[in-house]
This record gives structure tokens, sequence and C-alpha cells, in this order.
């Protein structure tokens, strides 16, 4: 004879945390909103009981997801390295992160900013994205981010490199360790 697991829901979690139901409702959707020892006895019911929420309803209740989307051009370190760190600020806001690869393709990326667009995740960061967005694009667009190699064409907010800067700031440390005869070997200036 099996047994089969019921299903816990949101109403066991405030059932054990002691809370409404709405309480509940609202750590998930704004925390900010509760005392720390509400948010405390909620996130022990949560644990004691392995809950999880519905993402799908929730979404249904036009609620947020909680996630954001990165995509990369290519999934080689560099730009792992780049993920990564974007998952530790998200995951340090409360959200989780998922990743996506555009292999540099026009029509993958505009397909990415259409699945966060639909509500699968709450926003997205196009890392030196290959689209040029003009003001219809944006009016219609998730909140999203440009980061990295970005063109001047577009009005998304941005987050770059100061390549001078950056290229200074190595060419001096060299310099201060005495080195004298110092050589830059780059990439396709593309």
């Amino acid at each position: 004879m099996s047994r089969t697991r019921r299903t816990v829901t949101i109403h066991d979690v405030a059932r054990v945390a002691g809370v409404s139901i709405a309480t509940v409702s609202r750590a998930f959707n704004n925390p900010e909103l509760l005392s720390p020892e509400a948010r405390a006895a909620i996130d022990s019911a949560v644990a004691v009981l392995n809950y999880r929420p519905h993402v799908a309803a929730r979404r249904l209740r036009g609620s947020r997801t909680n996630l954001i989307l990165v995509v990369v051009p290519s999934l080689n370190p560099y730009f792992l390295d780049i993920f990564a760190g974007c998952e530790a600020a998200a995951k340090a806001a409360g959200y989780g992160v998922l990743v996506g690869h555009s292999e540099r393709d026009l029509a993958r990326e505009r397909d990415y900013v259409e699945q966060v667009a639909a509500g699968r995740a709450d926003g997205l960061i196009l890392v030196t994205t290959v689209g040029s967005y003009d003001a219809d694009d944006i009016s219609r667009m998730p909140p999203t981010v440009i980061a990295l190699d970005v063109g001047e064409d577009t009005d998304l907010p941005k987050v770059r490199i100061d390549h001078v800067l950056a290229a200074e700031m190595m060419t001096n440390y060299l310099v201060d360790l005495g080195h004298r005869r110092i050589a830059h070997i780059m990439g396709s200036p593309g």
C-alpha cells in the first residue's frame, strides 16, 4: 500500500507559523512589509514543511516570478563569471537567476526578450547585446539592462566597462612592479 503525500499549502504554512494566510502571502510578495519576527516564523514554517510556492499559480494572479534572465552570447568561462556575479547580486536582492545563451544571434536574443515580456521572469540582463532597440521596442520591453558591449543607439539602461581606465590601471600596476617591456594583445575590434 503506497501513501501519497498531500501537497503543502499556504494554509499549512500560516497554521504552523501562527499567522494569517495574508501574512504568509505578504512574506512572499512584499517581505519588507513584515516584522523580522513574522518573517522568521514564516521562514521556519516553510523550512519545516518543505513548502514551495506554486509559481504558475502566482503568475496567474499577476504576481512576480522573482526571477531574472541573464542572456550571455557564449558559455565560455568569461561570460559564466559575469553570470555568477549577476546571480550573487540577484540572490542578495531575493531573486533567482536563469541563464540564456544567444550565440550572438539576434532572433534568439529577441526570443528571450519576448519570453520575459510574457512573464517568465521579472527582468532581463542582456550581456553584449546584438540587437538594436528603438523607442518602440523599448516601450514593449520588460525591465532590461544591457551590460558590457553597449551600442550607442539605444536608450536602454547600460552597465559598461571603461576600457581605457582599465588598461591604464593594468599598465600602471605592471609599471609599479618594475616591468618596462609591456605588450598588449587584443581580440577583434568588433
